[in-house]
């Protein structure tokens, strides 16, 4: 069994709008009728997002009475973040809403660095790094 890898997520405030605006994002996408987003390749989309969500929220708070700057995860748990906000990104790319390109940016600054870490991937890639490992 392999080892568990671990890396350090930032408590920055890029980070935390990115996390917040993304599970907003994914609430627009759960109320439209007939998108098909509920189910990707047997993943249940939204539901993988709020286990997500919650967790890295989770995460956040761990310690943070200490002023730690970064908190610990699992890289699996990173893979997916990268995955929901690729998806999310792509979904709202075209809306052309100032508040949708300050989100889009901070993908695109998440990226910029997930991409030194962790190499850059296709939007496939990506999914099946998350999911299909």
């Amino acid at each position: 069994m392999a080892d568990t890898k671990f890396i350090m997520f930032f408590r920055s405030e890029i980070n935390q709008s990115l996390l917040i605006d993304t599970n907003e994002r994914i609430g627009i996408q759960k109320i439209i009728p007939d998108l098909k987003l509920s189910n990707i390749e047997g993943v249940n989309y939204f539901g993988e997002w709020e286990k997500i969500f919650e967790e890295v929220m989770r995460l956040w708070q761990v310690d943070i009475d200490k002023g730690f700057p970064f908190f610990k995860m699992e890289s699996t748990i990173l893979d997916k973040l990268a995955c929901f906000f690729d998806l999310t990104a792509k979904f709202f790319l075209f809306n052309g809403s100032a508040v949708d390109n300050d989100y889009l940016k901070n993908v695109d600054d998440f990226f910029k660095e997930h991409n030194i870490q962790r190499g850059q991937k296709s939007s496939t890639e990506l999914f099946h790094k998350a999911f299909k490992i």
